[in-house]
């Protein structure tokens, strides 16, 4: 299958070398000239094109035009800047997916930050419908909205949580840190084999998948102080220390059906 990856960061260069490394053809993007190099190198045909508010800067016809299937994975940034220019981007993005119907198979990469936080800790899940005020309060599940509006079946969209990996774990920031609020708020984590795992069994079931909506988040019933302290014990570091006299928030998002629909265990 020739598959390109709209966005080869920390998630997409790793699924694009994975998808490689089981025959695929695979074509990355990057807004870095510098990585274009490094793509070539690993085997990816490399294209540098940026999505802007304004307009898509780069290759992307070249790099849509023989594609049967795609993965968008890039960072929507909407906390260190206006959400609107995050759906003008998602807009303009959709405009050019609309005009390339050879393209039926398209997975997006969301986050569980689609879904609110609650003092009662939420349980969500694949079928959860987002309320007015949902979509009234967050760019996020706006974007999904877009994307299911306009590509309807040719698009499908998979949830991740908070990311660790090989070279990255959200403890070593929080390391001897005071005061982490939500302790007995309920982790949500993606590991990267697991998101991997999900993109890759996604695209090779895609026409035989009912369902449009996926989580990747890893099925362990943790809270947040017993993740952390676990995880500083097995780095060998200072555990952080936690604030139990605030009001707490958070949510439980669960995997439940993709794992079924999978047949995939996220462990």
């Amino acid at each position: 299958m020739k598959i390109g990856i709209l966005g080869c960061g920390w998630l997409g260069l790793p699924l694009a070398l994975h998808l490689k490394s089981d025959d695929n053809i695979i074509l990355g993007s990057t807004t870095q000239e510098s990585k274009l190099t490094l793509l070539q190198e690993q085997g990816i045909s490399p294209f540098q094109i940026q999505i802007t508010p304004q307009v898509i800067k780069g290759q992307m016809h070249d790099f849509l035009e023989d594609l049967e299937a795609l993965v968008i994975d890039f960072p929507p940034r909407v906390r260190s800047r206006s959400a609107d220019l995050f759906l003008d981007e998602m807009g303009l993005l959709i405009d050019t997916l609309e005009a390339a119907q050879h393209l039926q198979k398209i997975i997006y990469v969301s986050s569980t930050s689609v879904f609110q936080n609650t003092t009662d800790f939420k349980v969500y899940d694949e079928s959860y419908v987002f309320s007015e005020e949902d979509q009234a309060n967050s760019a996020l599940v706006k974007a999904e909205l877009m994307l299911e509006k306009h590509l309807a079946e040719r698009v499908k969209i998979i949830r991740c949580g908070g990311l660790i990996g090989p070279d990255r774990h959200p403890v070593k920031y929080l390391s001897g840190r005071m005061n982490v609020a939500n302790p007995d708020a309920p982790v949500n984590m993606t590991y990267q084999k697991d998101a991997i795992s999900v993109c890759q069994e996604v695209l090779y079931n895609f026409d035989a998948l009912p369902a449009s909506v996926f989580h990747a988040v890893d099925s362990d019933e943790l809270t947040r102080q017993q993740f952390y302290q676990k995880a500083a014990a097995e780095f060998l570091i200072t555990e952080p220390q936690f604030d139990h006299q605030h009001e707490q928030e958070g949510k439980r998002v669960l995997s439940t059906q993709t794992i079924a629909s999978l047949n995939n265990s996220l462990m």
